[in-house]
């Protein structure tokens, strides 16, 4: 029985070291985020994905050294915006960047410019960093879902996440 017990607690312990907790909502302060990661600390949570604007301020109100992340691209910004946010993240110190691919960019359809705009991000980012290209397809349709996994496919990330939230006010 204590055996069984052992096993199920190396089992989950397995699985939560995969899982990414996604903490990146614009809602969220500072605070609530250092809350969440104390709380989630002990699961053992591969990543905690923020927002780079809270980074700096999560990290300064922790007592403890979890993996972080940052999620880029959340709303519209130019390709240079994101690629400065990407340098911050790096100088941040993050395990992992998610970059959110915008919704304008896959409607215009122009493959070629996309694969150069995330191949230059990921090139950014540079090898020590795990660059991951997430995808929102509740706002897309599903020609224009395919056109983008076809695109970040041909960058060669580290993965490929999908996102499912309808609204930036939502709490993921």
């Amino acid at each position: 029985e204590e055996e069984k017990k052992q096993y199920k607690a190396y089992r989950l312990q397995k699985i939560f070291s995969k899982i990414n907790y996604d903490l990146s909502s614009p809602s969220l302060k500072a605070s609530e985020i250092k809350e969440k990661i104390n709380a989630g600390f002990a699961h053992g949570f591969n990543c905690y994905m923020l927002l780079t604007s809270k980074i700096k301020a999560v990290k300064k109100q922790l007592k403890i050294k979890p993996n972080l992340g940052a999620v880029i691209g959340v709303g519209e910004s130019t390709y240079l915006a994101r690629k400065c946010e990407v340098r911050q993240a790096k100088w941040a110190g993050v395990k992992e960047i998610e970059y959110i691919v915008p919704v304008s960019v896959v409607k215009e359809g122009k493959k070629r410019a996309l694969i150069k705009e995330l191949t230059g991000l990921k090139k950014t980012a540079g090898s020590k960093v795990k660059f991951k290209i997430a995808l929102d397809p509740s706002v897309l349709n599903a020609t224009e879902f395919t056109f983008a996994l076809n695109c970040a496919i041909a960058v060669k990330p580290r993965g490929i996440v999908i996102k499912n939230f309808n609204s930036e006010n939502s709490k993921r």
